[in-house]
């Protein structure tokens, strides 16, 4: 039985741990070493929860591109219950670069998360005690029907838990994003 169903972004992280020193006379900046892994908020939280031992839904988009393949490996790896719609598009690809100490640059290409909206959610799939919902700010086609996404989530009696992502700015009207968040039962505020 499914604990908790995780709803949002999904996409693959590069991961490099060098610190860069960029010149802007370089073309080429060699690393030392790079690592890919699962990334989005919502696909995060479903693996770090099943390494807990919990048994957690994630629904979310993917693409029809070659990281598909190693998106799904790795949700099964962590037996994550994936319920992922595919959308014909580009899966999304983050690169994280270390910048000075903890602090990390971004760059994002959202992808199939861009497009991912409200006809895309099969309720019926949502299950367990919370809902953890995230992407808010990256979800471009679904911010507008967050609000409905939490009204069915209330009707199941479910704990609604929101990480709105807002690492890039705030890419949403404020008074939206204040509408939603009435809906909400817990919210993660991160940088």
């Amino acid at each position: 039985m499914v604990e908790v169903t995780s709803l949002g972004d999904v996409n693959v992280d590069l991961i490099v741990k060098d610190k860069l020193d960029i010149n802007e006379n370089l073309e080429q900046i060699l690393m030392n070493d790079i690592k890919m892994k699962i990334g989005g908020g919502a696909a995060n939280f479903a693996v770090e929860l099943s390494k807990l031992g919990m048994k957690v839904r994630l629904i979310g988009p993917i693409g029809n591109d070659y990281l598909k393949y190693f998106i799904l490996s790795e949700l099964d790896k962590f037996k994550v219950d994936a319920k992922l719609k595919e959308i014909n598009e580009r899966n999304g690809i983050t690169l994280a670069f270390e910048k000075d100490g903890d602090k990390k640059i971004l760059l994002s290409f959202r992808g199939v998360n861009r497009v991912f909206s409200f006809k895309d959610i099969d309720f019926s799939l949502i299950e367990g005690e919370i809902f953890y919902f995230s992407g808010y700010n990256l979800l471009e086609y679904l911010r507008n029907d967050v609000s409905k996404v939490f009204e069915r989530v209330k009707e199941k009696d479910m704990v609604i838990a929101l990480e709105p992502d807002l690492k890039a700015g705030i890419n949403f009207l404020k008074e939206e994003f204040f509408r939603d968040i009435k809906k909400v039962d817990v919210i993660f505020l991160n940088e």
